[in-house]
């Protein structure tokens, strides 16, 4: 896009903004602007002044600087209004000044001056500025794709290992995190090793009780599933799983959310028992885990798998805890539920009773009411003492509410990195190691196709980038600085990209790792002739600084 080009599109669209009431003095074409200020200086020497003529003079003013006048604040300091056409040359004059800066610093850099220019106007401005869009920071906001839902337990489950071997504990090095898909049951199991034998191992225990699920999957890759798999059937050869995708966004985000609680928890339990044995307390961790309110599910993981809520001896009874601690054995226990029964036995009669007085209905309405009640509480108690109906209810309202959070997260993925079509310009990340410290971070690019796995095929001045692209891995731009037909028709890489468009040589910083203090050409810094930096050697003697 030419300057030219980019003085027409902004006129027109501050112009747009003309019909809005706070923009009704902000924005006026160089004709309306030289007719106002006119009607303002002939008001100013009006001796019999308009209403509107006085409203005006309090706002503005016409002064008179070298034989050229201009319209101004009435309030000091002054400043200047100016005509559309003449904004656009105004701020991009203010923005090289202070270096590229943004919104903020420029409305404060043009407020010196003039009294028009918006931000409404600067973010039009900044949105056409092709080095400001270079060197804009990348959203971070990661892609939700389309979700896989899963109505049942032990369609998909999910294994991740957390990584403890900076606090070994009796040669346990890693936490197996295994979580069902649906009811986001966690089972913590403690590693020595990551291998595929010992996984599976502890796997195959887990299934032999729960069942095995239909697929499997894991962060840790494709590979590590397909060896797990194959060691489980070698155990278990009637067992047959698949591999989950390997970036199945939901289920990655849920296992990644289960693995910081699980060490949050972790943490507070070694606090609590003034412990470095951190394998003793997974179990515990795991019930405080499987047992506490899941935003998602809108439930606890325990009830979505059971169908009830966890207990804890007597202390998840109705016994008040003071009852709790003054009971020894059977007998005890049994004293007090007698006791405790008696008394909403009272309650309820005095309740009775009291809607008897109350009501004024014949007996034999009361009969059949009554009659009506003892069906309902009969129907009642048989479907809530039916344990099978209440785990399918609660694991329906675990598959209803995964649905409803998975609509939020899509929506809110798609606001966050909406949809592009062919010809919109994007702008794409560049590693450190593809670029100086003065370039710009990022590359403009224009989209060429999008397949029908909504991957990207994107163009850049020096050619079209070798991979696909998938939303996450660029941000949108509003403005157009390339076209299709400007893309040369060869292949190349995001390095080669990034070097064509940089100012110095596209290069990042170079480190070297040398040990026997960089005497010679065998170091990196030295062959490039440069010097060595902190993040070189692992900071050991130099003679190359």
């Amino acid at each position: 896009m030419s300057e030219y080009e980019k003085k027409e599109r902004f006129l027109q669209r501050i112009l747009a903004l003309e019909d809005m009431k706070d923009s009704h003095f902000n924005v006026m074409t160089k004709e309306k602007f030289e007719k106002f200020a006119m009607d303002v200086e002939d008001a100013k020497f009006d001796e019999k002044k308009t209403p509107l003529q006085y409203s005006r003079l309090k706002r503005f003013n016409i002064i008179e600087v070298c034989g050229i006048k201009k319209l101004v604040t009435n309030t000091e300091p002054v400043k200047y209004f100016l005509p559309a056409e003449e904004i656009y040359d105004i701020i991009d004059a203010a923005h090289i000044s202070i270096g590229h800066g943004g919104r903020d610093r420029l409305k404060n850099e043009t407020a010196k001056k003039y009294a028009n220019v918006t931000k409404e106007m600067i973010n039009i401005y900044l949105s056409m500025c092709e080095v400001c869009q270079r060197k804009k920071s990348k959203k971070r906001r990661g892609l939700v794709s389309k979700p896989i839902l899963h109505s049942e337990m032990n369609s998909r489950c999910q294994v991740d290992l957390i990584d403890m071997q900076s606090q070994e504990d009796r040669g346990h090095k890693f936490i197996m995190v295994y979580q069902d898909h649906l009811t986001k049951f966690v089972i913590l199991r403690p590693l020595t090793s990551k291998r595929a034998t010992e996984v599976a191992y502890q796997l195959m225990d887990i299934f032999l009780t729960f069942g095995a699920p239909c697929i499997l999957h894991s962060d840790n890759g494709r590979e590590f599933v397909n060896s797990v798999i194959k060691e489980l059937t070698s155990y278990w050869p009637e067992l047959k799983l698949v591999t989950g995708k390997p970036r199945h966004s939901q289920s990655q985000g849920s296992v990644e959310r289960a693995n910081q609680d699980v060490e949050k928890m972790l943490a507070s339990w070694m606090e609590d028992n003034k412990t470095t044995n951190w394998s003793n307390g997974l179990k515990f961790v795991q019930f405080m885990k499987n047992r506490a309110f899941h935003s998602g599910i809108k439930q606890s993981p325990y009830k979505a798998m059971f169908g009830m809520e966890p207990k804890v001896g007597l202390t998840t009874s109705n016994l008040p805890m003071e009852i709790i601690s003054g009971l020894h054995n059977e007998e005890d226990l049994q004293v007090a539920i007698t006791e405790m029964d008696q008394n909403f036995d009272d309650n309820e009669e005095n309740l009775d009773k009291q809607e008897k007085i109350e009501t004024k209905k014949t007996g034999k309405e009361q009969e059949e009411n009554k009659e009506q009640e003892e069906n309902k509480e009969q129907e009642e108690i048989f479907e809530h003492n039916s344990n099978e109906s209440m785990i399918l209810e609660a694991r329906e309202k675990a598959h209803l509410n995964l649905v409803k959070q998975a609509k939020r997260m899509k929506t809110a993925s798609d606001q966050s990195h909406p949809p592009l079509n062919v010809e919109d310009n994007v702008t794409i990340p560049i590693p450190d190691v593809d670029k100086g410290k003065a370039d710009l971070r990022n590359l403009i690019g224009v989209v060429l196709e999008v397949t029908c796995e909504q991957l990207y095929r994107i163009g850049t001045k020096s050619g079209i980038l070798e991979k696909l692209y998938c939303r996450s891995e660029f941000d949108g731009c509003k403005e157009k600085f390339i076209r299709p037909d400007e893309v040369p028709n060869k292949t190349v890489t995001l390095r080669t990209a990034a070097k064509n468009a940089a100012i110095g040589t596209g290069q990042g910083y170079a480190r070297c790792v040398c040990s026997t203090g960089c005497k010679n050409n065998k170091c990196l810094c030295k062959k490039k002739g440069l010097l060595c930096n902190s993040k070189c050697h692992n900071s050991l003697s130099c003679m190359n600084k």
